[in-house]
């Protein structure tokens, strides 16, 4: 661009084409400085447009980020309500799973509309989306299918198989067989066996088992042999119901896995992509704070450069103009040719004057050679001189027929010519006083554009000054982030902490429980010992109450003799229906006791499941728990370097500022120079004005 070229700037104000006038100059040193402060504008603009164009993005940016955390953690929320389901099995665990899965979806629909989201995260977020849509509908399915098993003993499947075993264990209490009672309690072992530990082995045990008890009912009962039949069927459809609701919980954390393993990808992506913002926004202020000096200087330098010019020009001008002045006051022979440095106002003004000195000197030249001739002739004319010598050029010579006539009116011409050319050099001065005023007023429009400048820069300044302020606000919201995210690092190891101490807790209970079930077993087993001194017991007191029974028939065939043997024979029958009665209710004590054990044994076996699964899912709270620390790590990390960004940022603006205020600067010594020129134009006229007021000493007569 050739405005940018110092040396064309210099042609077009000292020398350049037609503008040799010093109102053309100072014009075009007007718009030449109108031009330089638009161009900074629009740099300024631009600069500005830029910033906040990265600002935007790196929003954008973080607000993705968020929402890929939030999704994160919506998930993990969904895999607790899901495992909180299975536990506890209420209706309350599947509006937290339903509630949870409607803000992970909501999280990552927010990024995908994102509009710095690449095509690639689209397509990751979509398959994130299906996978979670997946695992939804497994979820729900799995859900069903522990309904229809049954959400505790008494509902679904569970109430049916319950119900069909108290009518079994009814029916054969009722029919009193001890066979019967001790193949039920068996099946009843096999059947809570699966309950806790749901291996096919134990379903198999149970058909195997069955078909001796089968055997033994339609002995003793028909409809005891249909109630069995019923309680096969519903163990049956138990054990079934089992396998489908286990197959749909492996299927659902399977879907799970799937969309837990897009969680990792999602947070990288948008920690690269953060990461390659803050770097682009850096580079970005970079080139902007050089361009915004680079255009800063450009203009200070072109405007000191341009008034630098106008200024010498104007000075060599008046300068010249002055020393030929001085010259031909001091009686020098000076040449107009010679004498004139420019083509502007004041070569104009030095060629009037110095075709005016040409003629009086031309003039008093002949009048000095004439009176040197005509020595001896002046006396005539004295008086009409005296006149002139007072400087009333009106007066006139009278006029006689000699040679003094005709030096008298050599007199009266040359008067004439001395009025005329005086006459021409009040006007020529009243024109050098015009032109100096026109330049004054010139340089007061400089002086006020010079003003309007100065309170443009410093316009620019405060704004500037504003923005510094929001950049140091910016840090310090990002120095806050930093702590926060901080503190949250340091909430995650402490919650990791205790996850960890919960899962080694869960270990110690689990081993506490299976040392109570062994006990509990030895327990069962010497109750059954005890069954078997009973059963001996009972032996004993059926065959003693034989013997009493004996000895009672032959007491009475002694007839009167034996009668003493009979009443102890008596006594020992008593007796032994008083053991036989005792040993049945310890009989039915221990089978209760033994019933009672199992039942304990299959709850404890139950408690160790969910032990097992609390330990599990405590395990893997704690790798989730542990991957959210990672993340919270690279959060704080990013957050850092934001922070780091900031403090950058507020750098570049004190730069800007100082820049500004050295423009400011060099406003103020263009002012000066202003000045300083106002003050030579100001002389200039006074120069003018002492001119007029040296030439109306003489007497001048009217113009025609």
């Amino acid at each position: 661009m050739k405005f940018l070229n110092m040396s064309w700037i210099q042609q077009h104000l000292v020398k350049g084409g037609n503008a040799t006038l010093i109102a053309d100059r100072m014009a075009w040193l007007v718009r030449l400085t109108a031009t330089a402060f638009v161009v900074l504008g629009a740099v300024y603009v631009i600069a500005n447009s830029i910033i906040a164009w990265d600002i935007n993005v790196q929003g954008k940016l973080g607000t993705y980020a968020l929402d890929a955390s939030d999704f994160n953690v919506q998930l993990l929320q969904m895999r607790r309500a899901e495992k909180d389901f299975f536990d506890r099995r209420t209706q309350e665990e599947l509006d937290k799973f339903a509630k949870a899965h409607q803000a992970a979806v909501a999280a990552l629909n927010r990024a995908r509309a994102n509009s710095q989201t690449s095509s690639h995260e689209i397509e990751l977020i979509d398959d994130t989306l299906g996978d979670v849509d997946n695992y939804s509908k497994a979820f729900l399915k799995a859900a069903e299918t522990q309904r229809t098993l049954g959400y505790d003993e008494n509902s679904g499947l569970q109430g049916t198989l319950r119900n069909a075993v108290h009518e079994v264990e009814s029916a054969a209490k009722d029919v009193g067989s001890v066979g019967l009672i001790a193949t039920m309690l068996q099946e009843r072992r096999h059947e809570k066996d699966f309950i806790l530990r749901e291996d096919e082995e134990y379903h198999k045990a149970f058909k195997k088992d069955l078909a001796p008890f089968r055997t033994s009912a339609a002995k003793v009962d028909p409809q005891l042999l249909r109630l069995i039949s019923a309680y096969e069927h519903a163990f049956d459809d138990f054990v079934t119901g089992t396998f489908a609701r286990n197959k749909a919980v492996d299927n659902a954390r399977e879907t799970a896995h799937n969309a837990e393993e897009m969680v990792p990808q999602l947070v990288e992506d948008s920690v690269a992509r953060q990461a390659s913002a803050n770097k682009r926004s850096l580079i970005t202020l970079t080139i902007v704070a050089l361009v915004l000096m680079a255009a800063l200087w450009w203009v200070a330098r072109l405007l000191r450069n341009s008034l630098g010019m106008v200024r010498t020009s104007l000075t060599r001008s008046v300068t010249a103009l002055r020393d030929t002045v001085d010259k031909v006051r001091a009686g020098e022979q000076v040449s107009g040719e010679a004498a004139v440095v420019s083509e502007d106002e004041m070569g104009l003004v030095w060629k009037s004057v110095d075709a005016l000195l040409q003629d009086r000197m031309a003039a008093q030249q002949k009048a000095e050679a004439e009176n040197e001739q005509l020595n001896n002739s002046v006396i005539s004319i004295l008086q009409g001189m005296d006149s002139l010598s007072h400087r009333d050029l009106t007066a006139r010579v009278p006029v006689s027929k000699d040679i003094i006539g005709t030096v008298s009116d050599s007199v009266n011409a040359l008067a004439d010519e001395t009025a005329k050319v005086l006459n021409n050099v009040t006007g020529i001065a009243r024109q050098v006083a015009e032109v100096s005023s026109r330049v004054r007023a010139q340089g007061e429009k400089v002086s006020l554009t010079a003003e309007d400048e100065r309170k443009s820069v410093t316009d620019m300044f405060n704004s500037l000054g504003d923005a510094t302020s929001s950049i140091n606000r910016v840090a310090a919201l990002a120095e806050q982030s930093n702590t926060a995210a901080e503190r949250a690092t340091d909430v995650t190891n402490t919650a990791l902490t205790t996850v960890n101490e919960t899962v080694r807790g869960m270990d110690s209970i689990r081993e506490t429980i299976s040392e109570t079930e062994k006990r509990i077993k030895r327990l069962g087993e010497r109750s059954q010992e005890i069954s078997g001194i009973v059963n001996l017991i009972n032996t004993i007191s059926e065959r003693t109450h034989v013997l009493a029974l004996n000895a009672s028939m032959q007491a009475a065939v002694a007839g009167e003799a034996g009668r003493g043997f009979a009443v102890v024979a008596e006594e020992v029958q008593r007796l032994a229906e008083s053991s036989r009665n005792a040993t049945q209710q310890i009989a039915t004590l221990v089978n209760n006791i033994q019933i009672e054990t199992n039942e304990t044994i299959a709850t404890v076996n139950r408690t160790i499941g969910q032990v097992v699964q609390g330990s599990e899912q405590a395990q893997k709270a704690g790798e989730q728990m542990q991957q959210t620390q990672q993340i919270t790590q690279e959060l704080v990390e990013q957050v850092r370097r934001i922070a780091h960004a900031s403090n950058l940022q507020k750098e570049v603006s004190v730069n800007l500022l100082d820049a500004i205020q050295k423009l400011g600067g060099s406003n103020e010594n263009t002012a000066q120079q202003i000045d300083a020129q106002f003050k030579e134009t100001e002389t200039l006229q006074d120069a003018a004005k002492k001119l007029v007021e040296s030439v109306s000493v003489f007497k001048l007569p009217a113009m025609a």
